[in-house]
């Protein structure tokens, strides 16, 4: 099943504009990797990475914005023509369970993340967590609040294969599917 879905996707990759050779190669070096797609078009690829495989630049950020915990996730992350690295970290502390950050290779932070309860104790956020819920149409796995640009926030919703950003206020901002996909051997 994971061979073929490759070819089609890999194949998507070519048809719109992606970095579908940076993305390729990647893929093919890890053997598995992810894609997000929004409206049918692919929006965002990325592949697992050790930590010998981060620039210099991202290393420093990562290790600066995230001190201790246990490394949860870290990528390589291919959107529009920029590669860039995602680390997650789980920590013991219940009130901030993970955070994550999105990075450039020269260490620019693109965005930053934690987890915050499904429950949405928080009344700010119960708008938007409402909205998020219903667009997600699956169980929830993970909310997260994200810092973007300065002054830019938002709350992102997770299931098993879609992911929804949406404003504080509830309008929806994005809503992408989630496709594993793997290299054909």
């Amino acid at each position: 099943m994971f061979p073929r879905l490759a070819v089609v996707v890999l194949a998507a990759c070519a048809a719109h504009p992606q970095p579908p050779a940076a993305f390729a190669a990647a893929l093919a070096r890890a053997g598995s990797g992810f894609v997000e797609r929004e409206a049918g078009a692919i929006v965002r690829g990325a592949v697992p990475c050790s930590a010998s495989a981060l620039p210099r630049g991202a290393t420093v950020t990562i290790r600066t914005l995230q001190p201790g915990g246990e490394v949860d996730a870290l990528e390589q992350v291919f959107v529009g023509d920029e590669a860039l690295f995602f680390a997650r970290h789980r920590y013991a502390d219940a009130t901030t369970p993970s955070r994550s950050v999105l990075v450039a290779g020269d260490g620019r932070v693109i965005e930053r993340s934690h987890e915050v309860p499904a429950a949405g104790d928080d009344p700010t956020l119960a708008p938007a967590l409402r909205a998020a819920q219903a667009a997600l149409g699956e169980p929830t796995a993970r909310v997260e609040i994200v810092h973007g640009a300065p002054g830019s926030e938002w709350l992102r919703v997770s299931g098993s294969a879609r992911i929804v950003d949406c404003a504080l206020d509830g309008a929806v901002r994005s809503v992408r599917e989630r496709e594993i996909v793997t290299q054909r051997p």
